[in-house]
């Protein structure tokens, strides 16, 4: 594969929250006004989102690109994310925890987001119906720098899986 020639800057988000809901003690957050006007502002200024399959594919062109990620599967995603990227036509990747969707287990080393909801499998298969795009994000989101080699092999390819069944 040749790999494109260009930096695409990629926007990594975790949670778009409305003023006064719960953040967690990290506060990765951005408020759903200030994230509409980050997209709109984009668009605004001429820039496209693509997808690492646009790359793949050699489906960009241009200098304004960008790819815009999401991580873990929070519902707020769908919430407040979703309806801004579907209204201004920008696809994005979620990058999924499957156990923490599947299951509702919590992200273990994380306990302040014991309160956090996880996306629904209807949420996201209508959201993937839109341009949304899924990525692994592991099974149940340890820190892979501090589990052994095949034990991280087992959280990749254990969430790879769990996704094949179910979208």
């Amino acid at each position: 594969m040749e790999l494109v020639d260009k930096n695409i800057p990629v926007l990594l988000y975790h949670r778009i929250v409305k003023r006064g809901d719960v953040v967690g003690r990290h506060k990765i957050y951005v408020w759903e006004d200030r994230f509409y006007r980050q997209m709109k502002l984009l668009k605004e200024a001429g820039y496209s989102s693509v997808t690492f399959e646009d790359i793949h594919q050699h489906k960009v062109s241009g200098d304004k690109n960008v790819i815009i990620t999401f991580d873990d599967g929070y519902e707020d995603n769908y919430i407040y994310a979703y309806p801004v990227l579907k209204a201004l036509r920008l696809p994005a990747i979620i990058f999924l925890t499957t156990d923490f969707i599947e299951k509702g287990k919590k992200i273990a080393y994380n306990p302040c987001y014991n309160v956090l909801k996880p996306l629904s499998w209807g949420q996201i298969s209508e959201m993937q119906k839109s341009g949304i795009m899924l990525g692994s994000h592991t099974n149940t989101h340890p820190k892979l720098s501090q589990i052994d080699i095949k034990e991280a092999e087992i959280e990749i390819r254990a969430d790879r899986s769990s996704k094949k069944i179910r979208i």
